[in-house]
C-alpha cells in the first residue's frame, strides 16, 4: 500500500492500515532526517491522525513509537539549545570544521530558516472521565486521566497533578484520584479533554556552543547516559547513571550492625579489605543529585535526570563560586531551624517553582567524577577524596565526613557515631578501592538504613492482579489506628493477624473530619507473621519525632481499591486497569536489533531495577541481501520467515537451541524502544562515535517482535529458567552454559564458554526434577522458582518459601512434593537424551542395558545410550584408573585474555581467564570468571598440551593460534603467578593447592557431566593425604583414594565394593571414617 493523501482510509482493512501506519512513521523519521522531500511535517501529522482513527474504527490497536509522530515533546526537547556563551571569553573554543563531503550548491542559514513555517501541533494530555462524565454527576472520585505511562518515580508528575489540584476549590481535593493510560489508547468512555500537550515553532536564533557541550545536546536524558556508559566517561553537563549500592543485609532481614558483618564477610572483595580499611560516611537522608560545574556555569540534576538548578539557586549560586570545576555528587538536604525534615519535604523544594523554603536547602557533597578538566571515576575512593577535599564548605556547601576504619570492631563502633548524628538514614561503606561504575550498580559500596519497626494488625488483605503468590496489606495498630499499605510480600496471612514490618519514616497525621490520629509509615516491608502485642499510639509518636516525620491535617485514605476497580469496570478502561496490574509484574521484550545487513534478537528482562538479557544469534546467515536502513526495511525482513532460526509469527524455534551471548545490565528505558525506532549510525571518516545499538557505518534499527510479563524459575551459575507469558512466547524457557560436545553444527565457536537459549519440552520447574532434586537445588529464602500456576498445585503445608525455610528442610519438603505430585499423575515421567545425563545417571548405566535409575526417589528413567555410548562411558568413569599419588610441584600462570570488536551496541570486550601449568602431562582450563574475585560459580573447560608458553604475556596477532579472530588482535595479561601442587588429576576430577601471590588455598575442578568438557571450578579443603594413612586399613592409598573420587560422585557401595573387589562392609567402614555423604 503506498503512502498518499487523499485516500479514503474507512474503506481499508485493519493489516492495510497496520501497514500504512507503519510506513508514515518511517515516513516521519525520513523527514527530520533529511531523506524524504515527498511530505512535510505537517502532512504527516495529520495523514497520522486519520490513518490512527481510521484503525481504532476499525476494531486495531494503535500501539505508538515512542520517540515519533506520537511523542512531540521529545522533539520540541531535543531541538532547543542552550546558551553557553557566557563560559570564560578568555577560554578558547576549538574551531568547528565542516563535517562531511560536498553534496550541492553553498545554502545559508537565513535561507534555511525563512522555508520553516510557523505550525503547532496540539495533543489532548490530560482528561476528566469516570462517572462523572458518564452520568453527569457523582458521589465519588473526580478521575483524571492523564495520557502517559506510570512514571517509575511518583514524584515526577507532582508539579503537573499540583497544578490541576490547586484549579478547583479545596474542597474538591481529597476527591481528585489521577490515572494513567499506558498503552495510549485515550479514554474508552465519555470524557472531558482539559488540557493538551503543544509543539510550536522557536525564535530562529543560534546559541553558541563549545565542541564538546554541543554534542551532548543532541541527546535525551536516557541516550546521554547510555552514552556516558558506552564510553565509560563523565562529561561536564552529559548525565550518567548514579550507581545503586549493595544492601547491607539479606532478604527479609532487618538491618543491623550483624547483618553488616556478614554481608562483607559473605563478599569476597570486602572481606579481603575489612582489616586494611572501609572508608564510613553518614547516609544523608534528602534527595540524589548530581552536580556539573565549568567556570560560571552550574547545572543540577536529579538521579532521575530533571534539571532542578533553578529550584535550587542558593546551592548553584554557591557552587558557581568555587575555584575549581568538577562534576559532583551530593544529597540535597532542607534543615528548619536547625532540624533536619523529612525526604518528602526535601523533594516539594525540588519540584516546586520559587519555594519559599529553597534558601534552607543544604548540598551535602560526597564524591567527585570529573576535576579541574580530568574524568577521574575510574580512580579509586581513596584517591578521589583528595580532590573533593579541595572544594570549599559554605552556609549551603558542605563536604561528607568520611572515616577509614580497620576491622568490623571499629567499623561497628565509626558506624554507631554516624547513625547518631541528625538527620542520619544510617550509614553508607566504601572500599578505598572503589571506582565508580556507570552502568547503575556497583558492589563496591554499601548501604546500611537505620530502620525502625512496628507490630501491625492486618486489617484488609490484597492479592496482587496476576501474581497471586504476592499480597500487600493495610494495617493499623493501637485502637485500630491506621498506619499505612505494606510493600508486595509472599508471606500471607489473613485479617486480624499480626506482621512485623520495618520502615524508614513515620508520618502523624490528624483526619479533618473525624479529628482522630493516624499514620503513614515510608518503604515498609513485611519481615515476618508475629505474636507479639501491636504497638501503642504513643511509641509510633515517639517514632515519629525521631525519623524527622511529617505531622499535618490530612483525611484516612480508603482502606481498600474496591472502588476503584468499580471505576474500572463501569468505565472500561482497561488501559488503568492493565497499569495497576503490570505495576506489580516483571516485563520481558524481544526485539530484532538490525544493523545493515546483521541482525540478532534482543531479549530483555526486568529485574532489580535494570534489565538483564541476551543477545540471541537468530539470523539465518546471508539470507538478508539490503542493508536495513530505516523501518520500512525492517518490517520487510521481519516478514521473511527465511531470514530467522526463529518464526516470529508462533515463537516456535526452527532450531533445538539459539547460540546466545549475555548482556551487561541496562536501563530501563530499552524496555521501551518498540514496536520501532531507528538509531542513526555516523558516516565513516567523520570521526564520532555512533549513537548506542549503531555502528560507524549503519544505524541500529529495532523492532518489536513479543513482550509481556514473565516469573523467575531456577537460577543457577550455568542455568537460568524463565516462564515467559507474551503473546508468541510462552511457557518454559532455558538460558544454560553447553559444552563444545552438544553445539548444532551452525555454529561457529569462537569463544569457550558457549551460551544457549531454547523452549523446554517439560514444563517441570526446575526445582521440582529430579535432576533438580539430585543436585539439591533449593532456592534463595522466600523464593519458590515455581510458577504462580505451579504455586497453586502445592499444599500449603509444603509451601516451603512461605515459612522461611532453605538448606535440608526445604529440600525435603521438595522431595515430598514430587513425590506426590508423582502419585497424583502432576508431573509426566522423565525421559532424558544422553546428552541430558548426569554423572550420577551414567555411573549406573548397566552395559547394554537403557535404563539408569535416580538418586532422589529411586524412580528408574530412560536414558537411551547406545550399547556403544555405555561402554564408552563405563570405561571412561568407572574402569579407567586414576592418576594417584602427589604430584610433584610446578609452576602455574593466570591469565586474562580478551579482544575488541568494531563498536556496537557497548563497546565491551570479550574475555576469559586461563589456568595454565609449566607441563605438558598436566591440563589447563578455560574459566568464564576471574577466580581472583569470586571462588565458586566458575565453569572452566578443559584443554590439553601447552600451545604457548606458561609466562607468555602481550599480543597474538590476527588470525594466530591463540587467537580465533582473523581481524583484531587477542591481548594476554598475566594476572597472577607462583608454585601449584596438583594433588589430583583424572578424567573427571583435578585437585590443585595454588600458591601465588594472590591465587592460593585448594581448588577442586569436577567435570559437570561425562558428556560435557564444562567444569565446576571452586576453592575447597579436601581431606589430606596424611588423615587417610592415619586409620591402619587393609585398604591401600590408591584404594582410599578410588573410594573417596567415586563416593563424591555418587556412586554407591555396592558399586565400589565391585570396582575394588572388596566386601562393602569394608567400604562402608571406611565411608564413615571419611564422613563422606552417601553414608
Amino acid at each position: 500500500m503506498v503512502l498518499k493523501k487523499g485516500i479514503n482510509f474507512d474503506l481499508l482493512s485493519q493489516e492495510e492500515l497496520g501497514e500504512l501506519h507503519t510506513e508514515v512513521h518511517a515516513a516521519f523519521s525520513k523527514v527530520l532526517s533529511g531523506e524524504e522531500k515527498k511530505f512535510t511535517i505537517r502532512d504527516l501529522y495529520h495523514l497520522h491522525k486519520e490513518i490512527s482513527n481510521a484503525l481504532i474504527r476499525a476494531g486495531g490497536k494503535h500501539i505508538a513509537p515512542i520517540d515519533t509522530l506520537d511523542n512531540i515533546e521529545l522533539y520540541e526537547q531535543d531541538e532547543v539549545l542552550e546558551d553557553y556563551s557566557y563560559l570564560e571569553k578568555e577560554r578558547k573554543l576549538s574551531k568547528i570544521e565542516y563535517s562531511g563531503e560536498e553534496m550541492g550548491t553553498e545554502i545559508h542559514l537565513k535561507d534555511v530558516l525563512k522555508e520553516f513555517e510557523k505550525f503547532k501541533l496540539k495533543e489532548p494530555f490530560v482528561y476528566i472521565v469516570g462517572g462523572i462524565c458518564n452520568h453527569g454527576k457523582t458521589k465519588g472520585d473526580i478521575d483524571i486521566l492523564i495520557k502517559k505511562s506510570r512514571p517509575v518515580d511518583d514524584r515526577e508528575d507532582i508539579p503537573l497533578k499540583f497544578r490541576i489540584m490547586r484549579q478547583l476549590p479545596k474542597k474538591y481535593w481529597q476527591r481528585l484520584h489521577f490515572l494513567y493510560d499506558d498503552e495510549l489508547h485515550g479514554p474508552f468512555t465519555n470524557y472531558v479533554p482539559l488540557y493538551s500537550l503543544i509543539c510550536e515553532v522557536n525564535t530562529k536564533q543560534v546559541f553558541e556552543m563549545s565542541e564538546d557541550l554541543g554534542e551532548i545536546m543532541q541527546f535525551s536524558r536516557a541516550e546521554q547516559a547510555a552514552k556516558s556508559r558506552s564510553e565509560n566517561k563523565i562529561v561536564p553537563f552529559r548525565f550518567f547513571t548514579q550507581p545503586k549500592p549493595v544492601h547491607g543485609r539479606a532478604r527479609e532481614e532487618i538491618y543491623s550492625l550483624e547483618t553488616i558483618e556478614e554481608t562483607m564477610s559473605r563478599l569476597k572483595q570486602w572481606k579481603d579489605e575489612v582489616d586494611k580499611g572501609i572508608y564510613i560516611e553518614k547516609k544523608f537522608d534528602g534527595v540524589r543529585c548530581q552536580a556539573h560545574k565549568v567556570g560560571k556555569r552550574v547545572l543540577i540534576m536529579t538521579e532521575e535526570g530533571s534539571d532542578v538548578t533553578s529550584r535550587i539557586k542558593t546551592i548553584a549560586d554557591e557552587l558557581s563560586k568555587q575555584s575549581h570545576d568538577f562534576v559532583v555528587e551530593f544529597e540535597a538536604e532542607l534543615w528548619l531551624k536547625g532540624k533536619h525534615q523529612n525526604r518528602a519535604d526535601s523533594a516539594g523544594v525540588l519540584h516546586t517553582k520559587d519555594s519559599d523554603q529553597e534558601k534552607f536547602m543544604v548540598a551535602n557533597l560526597y564524591d567527585v567524577l570529573w576535576f579541574d578538566g580530568e574524568d577521574i571515576h575510574a580512580d579509586q575512593f581513596v584517591d578521589r577524596r583528595k580532590d573533593i577535599e579541595k572544594l570549599k564548605t559554605s552556609a549551603h556547601v558542605k563536604i561528607s565526613d568520611a572515616r577509614l576504619a580497620k576491622g568490623f570492631p571499629a567499623i561497628k563502633r565509626m558506624s554507631r557515631r554516624f547513625m547518631s548524628l541528625p538527620g542520619s538514614e544510617g550509614t553508607i561503606y566504601k572500599l578505598a578501592t572503589f571506582v565508580y561504575e556507570l552502568d547503575g550498580k556497583s558492589f563496591n559500596f554499601m548501604k546500611f538504613k537505620k530502620e525502625r519497626s512496628i507490630t501491625a494488625k492486618v486489617i484488609a488483605v490484597h492479592r496482587v492482579a496476576k501474581a497471586e503468590k504476592t499480597f500487600y496489606y493495610n494495617c493499623a495498630i493501637e485502637g485500630n489506628t491506621y498506619v499505612g499499605k505494606t510493600f508486595n510480600t509472599n508471606i500471607k496471612v489473613s485479617p486480624g493477624e499480626k506482621l512485623e514490618v520495618v520502615f524508614v519514616d513515620l508520618n502523624q497525621y490528624t483526619d479533618p473530619d473525624t479529628k482522630k490520629t493516624w499514620f503513614n509509615w515510608w518503604a515498609p516491608r513485611v519481615i515476618s507473621k508475629s505474636s507479639k502485642p501491636v504497638t501503642s499510639i504513643q511509641s509510633a509518636k515517639k517514632i515519629v519525632e525521631e525519623t524527622s516525620g511529617q505531622m499535618g491535617v490530612k483525611k484516612v485514605p480508603k482502606v481498600s481499591r474496591e472502588e476503584l476497580e468499580e471505576v474500572l469496570a463501569r468505565d472500561s478502561i482497561s488501559g488503568e486497569e492493565k497499569i495497576l496490574k503490570l505495576s506489580f509484574q516483571k516485563r520481558f521484550v524481544f526485539q530484532n536489533h538490525y544493523r545493515g545487513k546483521s541482525c540478532h534478537a534482543d531479549l530483555r528482562f526486568e529485574r532489580n531495577g535494570n534489565l538483564e538479557g541476551y543477545t540471541l544469534m537468530h539470523q539465518v546467515e546471508g539470507e538478508i541481501k539490503e542493508p536495513v536502513m530505516n523501518l520500512k526495511d525492517a518490517a520487510r525482513e521481519d516478514k521473511d520467515a527465511k531470514n530467522f532460526k526463529i518464526n516470529l509469527k508462533t515463537g516456535e524455534l526452527l532450531q533445538d537451541k539459539i547460540e546466545i551471548a549475555t548482556k551487561a545490565m541496562q536501563p530501563k528505558v530499552w524496555l521501551g524502544i518498540a514496536p520501532g525506532i531507528s538509531l542513526s549510525g555516523m558516516e565513516a571518516g567523520v570521526g564520532k562515535r555512533p549513537e548506542p545499538g549503531a555502528t560507524a557505518k549503519f544505524p541500529g534499527v529495532f523492532t518489536k517482535i513479543d513482550s509481556g510479563t514473565y516469573e523467575e524459575g531456577a537460577r543457577k551459575a550455568q542455568y537460568f529458567e524463565y516462564f515467559l507469558n507474551g503473546n508468541i512466547l510462552k511457557g518454559r524457557y532455558i538460558v544454560r552454559v553447553l559444552s563444545r560436545a552438544r553445539i548444532v553444527k551452525e555454529v561457529r565457536v569462537r569463544t569457550p564458554f558457549i551460551w544457549f537459549f531454547w523452549k523446554a519440552k517439560d514444563e517441570t520447574p526446575y526445582v521440582l526434577s529430579s535432576r533438580g532434586i539430585r543436585k539439591e537445588y533449593v532456592p534463595e529464602k522466600g523464593r519458590s522458582a515455581l510458577p504462580e500456576s505451579w504455586e497453586e498445585k502445592i499444599p500449603k503445608e509444603l509451601r516451603w518459601w512461605t515459612k522461611g525455610l532453605t538448606g535440608a528442610k526445604a529440600l525435603e519438603m521438595i522431595k515430598e512434593i514430587r513425590k506426590k505430585f508423582l502419585f497424583m499423575k502432576k508431573l509426566e515421567e522423565n525421559t532424558i537424551g544422553l546428552e541430558e545425563a548426569d554423572v550420577e545417571d551414567l555411573f549406573v548405566v548397566k552395559k547394554g542395558n537403557e535404563w539408569c535409575v535416580t538418586h532422589s526417589d529411586g524412580r528408574v528413567i530412560k536414558c537411551f545410550p547406545t550399547k556403544e555410548e555405555a561402554d564408552k562411558m563405563h570405561k571412561a568413569i568407572i574402569i579407567s584408573k586414576i592418576r594417584r599419588g602427589t604430584l610433584s610441584e610446578t609452576k602455574f600462570a593466570l591469565k586474562r585474555k580478551w579482544w575488541k570488536g568494531q563498536f556496537v551496541i557497548r563497546g565491551m570486550p570479550v574475555e576469559h581467564f586461563e589456568v595454565r601449568f609449566d607441563s605438558e602431562k598436566y591440563p589447563w582450563f578455560k574459566l568464564n570468571k576471574n577466580p581472583l574475585v569470586v571462588e565458586s560459580g566458575i565453569s572452566g573447560i578443559k584443554q590439553s598440551g601447552r600451545k604457548e608458553e606458561v609466562m607468555f604475556e602481550g599480543i597474538i596477532g590476527p588470525g594466530k593460534e591463540g587467537n580465533p579472530n582473523k581481524k583484531i588482535p587477542a591481548h594476554i595479561d598475566i594476572l597472577d603467578s607462583g608454585s601449584v601442587n596438583v594433588i589430583e588429576d583424572s578424567e573427571n576430577f583435578m585437585h590443585v593447592k595454588f600458591s601465588g601471590k594472590k591465587l592460593k588455598g585448594n581448588w577442586i575442578f569436577k567435570r559437570s557431566d561425562p558428556a560435557s568438557n564444562i567444569w565446576n571450578v571452586s576453592k575447597a579443603e579436601l581431606p589430606k593425604t596424611k588423615s587417610m594413612r592415619e586409620f591402619g586399613s587393609p585398604l591401600s592409598e590408591e584404594e582410599i583414594r578410588d573410594v573417596y573420587f567415586l563416593s563424591e560422585n555418587f556412586v554407591g557401595v555396592s558399586e565400589i565394593g565391585r570396582f575394588l573387589d572388596r566386601p562393602n562392609s569394608t567400604v562402608y567402614d571406611w565411608l564413615k571414617k571419611l564422613n563422606l555423604s552417601n553414608v
